[in-house]
C-alpha cells in the first residue's frame, strides 16, 4: 500500500513537472500582446547604427495557452555583424543586413527556442547618374526633358535596390518629377538634387535658351 502511494505521488509529481514545461516560446516586441500567438510581430527596418530595441520571450503550452515568461532565457544573434543582443534581450544595430534574434530556454532536458527577424538598412551615400544626352557643360535647352537616375548605397557599400529617392531642384531654372525627369524652364544654372534618408547628392546643369528649331516652330504656331 505504501509503495503504491509513493508511486502515485511520484506519478503526480512527474505529470505536474511535465505540465509546467513550455512547448514553445516566442520572441516579442514591447508593444505586442503577450497573449497573442497567431500573428508574429514584424519589425520595420532599422535605419541608424546604434538603434536599440528591448525584446522579451513568452512561453506557451502545447495548446497555445500562455504560460508566462520563461524562468531562464539565453539570447543570441545569428549574425552579430548586423546586430548584437545582451543577456537581457536588448538588441543593438551594428550595420546593414539581416539577422535573427534567438531566445532559448530548457524544458526539462529539451531546448525550446523562438526567434524574431531583424533587418537594418543604413544609408551611407547617394549617387546621381546623369543622362547621356546632356549637352556641353551638362546643359539642356529650355523645354527639353532629360531623365536622371540615382543609386543609394548602404554602409556596406552595396546598392539598396528598393530605396526611396526624392528629387528636387535648387531653383526655378528647371523642374524635376518624382521619377527624376528634369525639364528646362528658364535660363541659368540649377542643381538637380537626389535625397534618400538624411543623405543627398547634387548635380549642376546649365539651362540654355530655346533650341533654334523650337523657336521656328513657335513662330509658325503664332
Amino acid at each position: 500500500m505504501k509503495n503504491q502511494l509513493l508511486a502515485s505521488l511520484g506519478l503526480v509529481a512527474f505529470l505536474a513537472a511535465c505540465e509546467k514545461q513550455p512547448s514553445y516560446i516566442k520572441v516579442k516586441v514591447p508593444q505586442a500582446s503577450v497573449h497573442s500567438v497567431r500573428m508574429d510581430p514584424v519589425l520595420p527596418p532599422f535605419t541608424k547604427k546604434g538603434d536599440t530595441i528591448k525584446l522579451r520571450a513568452s512561453a506557451f503550452y502545447k495548446d497555445d495557452s500562455y504560460m508566462g515568461p520563461p524562468k531562464k532565457v539565453s539570447w543570441k544573434s545569428s549574425d552579430s555583424s548586423v546586430a548584437t543582443v545582451s543577456l537581457d534581450g536588448l538588441v543593438t544595430i551594428i550595420s546593414s543586413g539581416e539577422t535573427k534574434i534567438i531566445a532559448s530556454t530548457m524544458a526539462g532536458d529539451k531546448k525550446v527556442e523562438g526567434s524574431l527577424a531583424v533587418k537594418a538598412v543604413i544609408i551611407s551615400r547617394v549617387e546621381i547618374i546623369p543622362p547621356e544626352n546632356l549637352g556641353e557643360n551638362n546643359s539642356i535647352h529650355m523645354g527639353d526633358e532629360v531623365k536622371f537616375t540615382a543609386e543609394v548605397y548602404n554602409d556596406r557599400g552595396k546598392v539598396i535596390p528598393d530605396a526611396e529617392v526624392k528629387w528636387r531642384t535648387s531653383d526655378y531654372a528647371a523642374t524635376v518629377g518624382a521619377d527624376g525627369t528634369v525639364e528646362g524652364r528658364s535660363l541659368g544654372d540649377t542643381q538637380v538634387i537626389a535625397e534618400a534618408g538624411q543623405h543627398n547628392k547634387r548635380f549642376v546643369i546649365n539651362v540654355l535658351d530655346w533650341r533654334k528649331e523650337k523657336k521656328k516652330s513657335r513662330r509658325r504656331r503664332k
